[in-house]
């Protein structure tokens, strides 16, 4: 009895995922909410008439309970990211291109399942250096904001296999995009041995 005592949330949110689909954990949708109000996004824009319903929210997928993907391009976004978008541990894809983003808090070092990440035609002029933490990343796009500096970091980003970096204010001659694993990795240990950032 004490087992089931010290599990029963655990034991209570598996029952409710797996018996109900569009079950959502209240820490995910809190973090999505915020994260769209932090971007000057109106709640009732993003949940309409589904209330609590997270997998009809614009741009969210859920799976198993679970925030995966966020997709917001092109939604007329601003501002600065909250650091609440830590918070969403099981996020695969995160999608936020051409808005007017400024800045991505350090917290996005903590989506360790992150694989897809495209930020490019935003505001940005840097990049924390926390997202070398995104072991998992396979995609970057980053082009076509304000950067002159790229976090040595990067460096760590050994899964990366697609990196874009076009129409920034790199000092260096950077090329527009990447397509190769092997060309990505010779790049980034370029920049890991200049120390930048």
């Amino acid at each position: 009895f004490a087992f089931l005592a010290d599990h029963e949330h655990t034991l209570t949110y598996i029952i409710l995922s797996y018996l109900d689909p569009w079950f959502c954990c209240n820490k995910d949708r809190t973090a999505v909410l915020k994260c769209w109000e932090s971007l000057g996004g109106a709640k009732d824009t993003l949940i309409k008439e589904y209330g609590d319903d997270v997998t009809r929210w614009k741009g969210v997928t859920v799976e198993n309970g679970r925030v995966v993907k966020v997709y917001w391009g092109r939604m007329g976004l601003t501002g600065h990211l909250t650091s609440e978008i830590g918070e969403l541990d099981c996020l695969r894809h995160l999608c936020l291109h051409d808005n007017e983003i400024g800045s991505i808090p350090t917290e996005v070092g903590k989506l360790s399942s992150l694989t897809f990440l495209d930020l490019h035609g935003n505001q940005l002029t840097d990049l924390p250096r926390e997202l070398g933490n995104l072991r998992s990343l396979t995609d970057l796009s980053i082009g076509r904001n304000g950067l002159s500096i790229l976090p040595s970091t990067l460096a760590n980003l050994t899964n990366l296999k697609y990196l874009s970096l076009y129409n920034n204010n790199f000092s260096i001659d950077v090329p527009k995009n990447f397509y190769t694993k092997g060309k990505i990795q010779t790049f980034l240990a370029t920049l890991k041995s200049t120390g930048k950032n």
